[in-house]
């Protein structure tokens, strides 16, 4: 394989040329290159008015994309969190030899 040569998950081989222009392409996107025409078709005030609302949308969505993000997170580290201090209530009632009951939490035996 060459060094300019980049190798995709399918095995497939695409130049370096080719992917810049496909990061490109993510990064610019199909709307700001329509930006000009949209603007030349409703006007400057009326474009502009519609840009700077649909910027405070995005900002509104990504921001709730982070708290959401941020909640899953919460709740799997509180899972994993959990998940180890019942694994050491069972080890240290194994070693003391206490086998009388099974720890249970909620209904659930473990």
């Amino acid at each position: 394989m060459s060094s300019r040569n980049v190798l995709t998950s399918a095995g497939a081989q695409y130049s370096t040329p080719v992917g810049f222009v496909y990061v490109f392409n993510l990064i610019v996107g199909a709307g700001v290159l329509a930006l000009p025409k949209a603007f030349g078709d409703v006007g400057w005030v009326m474009g502009t008015v519609l840009l700077f609302l649909l910027a405070i949308v995005s900002y509104i969505t990504s921001t709730f994309m982070v708290e959401a993000m941020a909640a899953a997170n919460a709740v799997l580290q509180l899972k994993q969190s959990d998940d180890s201090n019942e694994t050491t209530k069972l080890i240290s009632r194994k070693n003391a030899g206490a086998h009388e009951e099974p720890l249970t939490d909620h209904g659930r035996e473990y």
